[in-house]
């Protein structure tokens, strides 16, 4: 689960009459929440945050709405969670972009609308987010909220297979495999396999991955395997810079 917004948020605060940049008191005011939070006393985050969220801050706004969807710090209230993270998702901050598409997407807090799921899962996909960019590609590959589109869906979960989601990693492999997107690629499938079993923590999503990649093996050349395994040494993760 995604936990608090850790740093300052890009977004224009000057909607809700903030400067374009946080003063250093509001920073300050942050920072001191955050620092609350983490260490398990959120009444008092709750008290720092709470001016800011009402003025307009989107990362405490953020925080707001993930509080009241678990019932921590604050009670339980996925209608209010959802109204939290539209303020904050409305100033264009990704994760709470991603936290209403799930809203609408589950009808938690919300009624259930498949189209405004696809709408902010893209604009949260669009920013950067991996989470976003894994389910506009899960959307795509089912046809759910919008027409099916295999090829779409393997862009989208390349973006987020490239920053290391190993969910995304893996089904980026089995589009390889399949040929569904495009041309079957037996050294991309294996690589892509193997990443996603690296990255898997212990347990059956790995283990399938692990099987699956035995399975590619099965069919490959010895050269084949050699420039997989080349690919997988050399690649790091590459995160996405919000946008």
């Amino acid at each position: 689960m995604r936990g608090f917004a850790s740093k300052m948020a890009p977004a224009a605060f000057t909607v809700l009459g903030f400067l374009a940049l946080p003063s250093a008191s509001r920073a300050d005011q942050y920072a001191d929440g955050l620092a609350a939070a983490q260490r398990g006393d959120l009444a008092t985050a709750v008290k720092l945050w709470r001016p800011l969220a009402e003025k307009g801050h989107a990362e405490a706004q953020f925080n707001f709405g993930m509080m009241q969807r678990a019932g921590q710090g604050l009670p339980k209230d996925l209608s209010a969670a959802a109204q939290w993270f539209r303020l904050s998702a409305d100033q264009g901050f990704a994760a709470a972009q991603y936290m209403l598409a799930a809203a609408y997407h589950n009808g938690e807090g919300l009624p259930r609308n498949p189209v405004e799921a696809v709408k902010w899962y893209r604009l949260a996909a669009e920013r950067g987010d991996a989470d976003a960019q894994y389910m506009l590609a899960a959307l795509y590959d089912k046809g759910e909220g919008l027409p099916k589109n295999r090829l779409e869906a393997m862009n989208w979960y390349r973006r987020a297979a490239e920053q290391g989601m190993p969910q995304a990693q893996n089904n980026l492999a089995t589009l390889y495999l399949t040929g569904q997107a495009a041309k079957p690629d037996l050294v991309q499938a294996y690589k892509w396999y193997l990443l996603a079993a690296q990255r898997h923590p212990p347990g059956p999503q790995r283990d399938q991955s692990l099987r699956s990649k035995e399975q590619v093996m099965a069919k490959m050349t010895q050269a084949q395997i050699e420039q997989a395994e080349g690919l997988v040494l050399g690649w790091k993760p590459k995160p996405e810079k919000p946008k």
